[in-house]
């Protein structure tokens, strides 16, 4: 009886220590499937090859078209090139001219000394002609998320605005509407008539929106708006509002006139040879994000219009809003470059007048009426 207890008490331990040796062996091999799981996602994404492409411009990086290109353009294609493809991109940023100086940027990236750059249209008049016909539309369209559908349609309809890339060995990527442009003088203007006798400073084609008024132009860059209105180079600039407000540019010029266009200002473009030695699943998202940047852009810039007008008030700004029979009386007053840019593109080859009739026409549609019929 004894015996046969004893052996029972021995069975029983003896299968305890069975199934604790089966757990344990069960445990160890979890743990040793889970490790090698790990090595392994570990290993794929130490096998992930590194892109760097250098991107550039050279306005600051205060300027809303820079904050997006930054912050949406860059980062969103970062992450789906990491998130779909064996790739990783990594950006260098070379803003505020660092890289490529404010007007060399479509050079830099025709050499190859940026990959992909933000190029200021007006202040490429020559070589992209065809896309300053918008600047010589001083009161087309206010609201970038009204007029910016318009442009879009139009570069699917019209190759001729992303063909001129060609010529310098880059290719287009993407377009960043300006705000609407301010006027930022040292005393009062609520009409036209007011700038009679004085100096207007400005980059581009925008300076025929003053044009017969009495007043003398001078080619200024935003950069020195706020020095050649302090030392009275000039007592009034004509620059995209919210990056005048972001220089400060209302601490010596707090009369703003608001109501001009807001406009395709800057172009994201990219070397063809560096989006050529990229895979194709790269290139790609490149495209693709690019189409995305360029819808969503004219929002993000009117909200961020709408921030920075509102600080420039709190800070003591006063801001004239053009009403609808001023802006017809500024139109006429002032003579009609449309016509003019028209015909000179038009001799170039280019359909200018077909462009400029469907761009008045479909604004017209979404009830943005114009200052003036423009003759051409």
């Amino acid at each position: 009886m004894r015996n046969s207890s004893v052996r029972k008490i021995v069975s029983l331990i003896l299968c305890l220590m069975l199934t604790l040796t089966i757990a344990v062996g069960c445990g160890a091999k979890e743990a040793t499937v889970s490790d090698s799981e790990q090595a392994t996602t570990e290993q794929g994404a130490a096998e992930k090859q590194t892109i760097t492409l250098r991107i550039s411009g050279g306005q600051p990086e205060s300027a809303p078209m820079v904050e997006y290109t930054s912050n949406y353009f860059c980062d969103e294609v970062a992450k789906q090139v990491s998130e779909n493809t064996d790739y990783e991109i990594e950006w260098m940023k070379g803003w505020a001219g660092s890289m490529v100086k404010l007007g060399e940027a479509l050079e830099g990236i025709e050499t190859g000394i940026v990959d992909m750059g933000i190029v200021v249209i007006p202040l490429e008049p020559a070589k992209l002609k065809i896309w300053n016909m918008f600047y010589y539309m001083p009161f087309a369209s206010y609201d970038s998320t009204v007029g910016g559908p318009i442009v879009m349609d139009m570069i699917e309809k019209y190759p001729a605005l992303t063909e001129v890339f060609d010529d310098y060995n880059s290719m287009f990527i993407g377009l960043a509407h300006s705000e609407p442009y301010g006027l930022f003088s040292s005393y009062e203007i609520t009409s036209v008539k007011d700038l009679d006798g004085k100096k207007v400073g400005a980059a581009g084609a925008n300076l025929t929106w003053v044009e017969g008024s009495g007043a003398a132009t001078v080619q200024s860059p935003l950069p020195e708006m706020y020095t050649s209105i302090q030392t009275g180079v000039y007592q009034v600039g004509i620059q995209p509002a919210s990056m005048a407000i972001n220089v400060q540019a209302h601490e010596v010029a707090p009369f703003i006139v608001d109501g001009f266009s807001s406009i395709p200002c800057d172009l994201l473009v990219m070397n063809k040879d560096s989006f050529a030695s990229l895979p194709a699943e790269v290139q790609d998202i490149i495209v693709a994000v690019g189409k995305s940047y360029t819808a969503t852009e004219p929002q993000y810039v009117m909200d961020s219009y709408a921030a920075c007008r509102a600080r420039a008030i709190e800070e003591g700004a006063t801001v004239h809003s053009l009403t609808q029979d001023e802006k017809v009386e500024w139109a006429n007053a002032i003579p009609n470059s449309v016509g003019v840019i028209i015909a000179e593109l038009e001799e170039m080859g280019y359909p200018a007048a077909e462009m400029a009739d469907y761009y008045y026409s479909e604004l017209e549609k979404v009830g943005v009426s114009q200052a003036r019929k423009w003759e051409y």
